[in-house]
Parts: structure tokens; sequence; C-alpha cells
């Protein structure tokens, strides 16, 4: 059996190289890249050089491709992007649009109103669906044994090191 290795040419130099000199784009049929590592690499180099140069027309450039972004999505009938401004501290709840302390939210995503309607809505389609139900009650039930086994702490099912009896050897 022979080894083959897949061999593609490089569109910015011209050479032909194994498949693994050139980086990953998900756009592609292959999902690689057109440019190979190196040619890719001063492609950069050579964009930010010119960044350097001339910050504002690099501002005007962004601000073009943003502008063909959003018709693009328009055409395709995508919902704008809109983005609130929220003080420091603050944060936007995406469900109700509230603007409360980050405090409040506690790492979640929405606020606490939300959050339990959420919930709400999402017990009542467990409620809804038998299997679901008789599932969520089995859970239930196992969690109360363990806690009842173990205390709040040995929840994985496993007794905490206090718990845990010690060789005596």
């Amino acid at each position: 059996m022979k080894l083959q290795i897949i061999t593609r040419t490089c569109r910015g130099c011209g050479q032909t190289m194994p498949l693994d000199m050139f980086g990953t784009d998900r756009r592609e049929k292959d999902g690689k890249n057109r440019l190979c590592r190196a040619c890719l690499h001063r492609k950069y180099v050579r964009e930010y050089a010119e960044i350097k140069k001339d910050p504002e027309r690099y501002a005007a450039l962004l601000e073009q491709r943003r502008k063909n972004s959003e018709d693009y999505r328009r055409k395709r009938g995508a919902r704008k992007v809109v983005r609130h401004e929220v003080p420091e501290g603050m944060k936007r709840c995406p469900r109700c649009g509230k603007i409360m302390p980050r405090e409040v939210f506690r790492g979640a995503s929405y606020c606490p109103d939300c959050r339990r309607a959420y919930n709400r809505e999402r017990w009542e389609a467990i409620k809804a669906s038998d299997w679901m139900h008789e599932r969520f009650l089995q859970t239930k039930r196992r969690t109360y044994k363990l806690k009842k086994l173990y205390g709040n702490k040995g929840m994985g099912g496993r007794p905490t090191d206090a718990e845990r009896p010690r060789d005596r050897g």
C-alpha cells in the first residue's frame, strides 16, 4: 500500500506543497486556506503595516465592510444586530430589556424575573411530556437519596474526605 500525500498549489507563491502547510478555512470546500501559511503571514504583516501608515483609511474600510455585511444580512432576511449602550457595572437582560446591576444576574444571562418565567415555562413543558416528567422525578428521587446518605457536600455519589474512612496502616 502506497502512502499518498495530498498536495495543493498556493495561490500566493505558486508552489505545490503538502496539505498540512495550509491553514484551515471553513468556507473552502476542502477546509483549507488558498494561501500557504507563509504567504498568509506575509499578507497579514503587509496589511498591518498599511494600517499603521493610515489608520483613517483603515477605519473607513472597516465601516464599508460593516455596511456591506449589514446589507447582505438584510437581503437574506436576517434580523439586524442591535447594540445597546449599557453603563459600566450594569447588564441588560436580553429577554425583557431591563438594565440592572451585574450582581443581580449572578452569572446568568437573564434577570431573576425572566429566569423564573423561563424555569416556569420549562417546568410546564416537562409536565406536559409524560416521559420527561417521569425522568425528572427519577432524578429528583436519586438526588434526595444521595443528600440523605452523604449530605450536600457528597452530591457526586461519593463521600467527602471527612466522611471517607482512613487507612490505619
